[in-house]
């Protein structure tokens, strides 16, 4: 399967985001477990991990930190919180665990962790090829996870398949193409603005893949891709 059969992205993206960056990761043969006690033990290192790695630091402090300032600005342009920042900071600050969820999408859940990059997932044979990266317009909705429907905030970035929009960064995944215990194909879509970069994305996702394979040694990679859009030309100072 080509780049061009998986993923494409808009020239209006590239245009109101330079900079940003996204990615995609497509993996088949895949299983999906309630648990598994390799996925278990690396969940209690990287919680363990994020302890050391930010002790004794506020969750303001932490916001300075890695590649939580980029999430940060964009999610404040829209009025908004950087939630993966706020379950971070539950973990090494109040001593929370990390939250157990299905396998294919913990393995996305612990990046996030690791990262501070957003991360979606999606049943990769539910989907009508390609995932489109845009940004939203005016009076786009879906359905989210809860079953309600979500009017998209107008320029937030998007994906979206041939049957609908799949996730946007402030409204969430759909319900649509939502993984269930009996997926055995997976896309992992990431999200980051400007300030994040192409080789960031691609370690991201080469983590949730290594992670992937330690309940699923047998996935297969059909394709892990990522795109920055071109910066913004630089504003001349003469005359």
């Amino acid at each position: 399967m080509t780049a061009p059969d998986l993923w494409v992205a808009t020239s209006k993206w590239e245009r109101t985001y330079p900079g940003a960056s996204a990615g995609l990761l497509a993996l088949r043969n895949v299983t999906n477990p309630k648990s598994h006690p390799a996925l278990d033990d690396a969940r209690q290192r990287l919680e363990s991990d994020l302890r050391a790695r930010y002790a004794g630091m506020s969750r303001a402090e932490i916001r300075a930190t890695g590649h939580f300032p980029a999430n940060d600005t964009y999610y404040k342009r829209f009025g908004q919180n950087y939630h993966v920042l706020m379950q971070l900071d539950s973990i090494v600050n109040k001593g929370k665990a990390i939250p157990r969820r299905a396998a294919l999408v913990e393995a996305s859940f612990m990046a996030e962790l690791d990262h501070g990059i957003l991360t979606a997932s999606h049943d990769l044979n539910l989907l009508s090829l390609p995932i489109t990266l845009d940004v939203a317009g005016s009076n786009q909705d879906y359905v989210l996870y809860n079953g309600s429907t979500q009017i998209c905030k107008p320029d937030d970035m998007l994906m979206q398949d041939g049957n609908g929009i799949l996730t946007s960064i402030i409204s969430g995944p759909a319900e649509y193409a939502r993984i269930t215990p009996d997926t055995n194909a997976v896309v992992y879509c990431v999200y980051a603005p400007a300030g994040i970069s192409g080789a960031d994305v691609r370690d991201h996702l080469e983590t949730i893949e290594r992670t992937v394979r330690l309940f699923a040694p047998n996935a297969e990679s059909i394709g892990l891709l990522t795109i920055t859009a071109p910066a913004a030309p630089a504003v001349s100072d003469a005359p």
